[in-house]
């Protein structure tokens, strides 16, 4: 029988697995989909994340209120807001 990747594990064995190739350095994330189906997804983030987030691996809070400010990305400028700000400072 062919592999489709598919596997039955636990939660914890699923979580050291996902572990073991980001300390290899085999991986630097990973995507989990549920194309058909939502309880496969919804038993990953209830059961598998948990373990994660024990690990260390996977955050329990957000550190900012934008995805910006979880990936450390300064706000760049706005060239409209810029132009008035110039036109106001000369007309000033």
């Amino acid at each position: 029988m062919a592999d489709n990747g598919r596997r039955l594990s636990t939660a914890s064995y699923i979580a050291g697995e996902l572990e073991g190739s980001l300390q290899a350095d085999a991986a630097d994330g990973f995507n989990v989909i549920g194309n058909h189906y939502a309880q496969p997804l919804e038993d990953f983030c209830l059961l598998v994340m948990p373990e994660l987030q024990r690990c260390g691996i996977f955050r329990t809070e957000y550190t900012g209120a934008t995805l910006r400010d979880h990936v450390g990305l300064r706000v760049p400028a706005n060239r409209n807001t810029a132009q008035r700000n110039m036109a106001a400072a000369l007309s000033g």
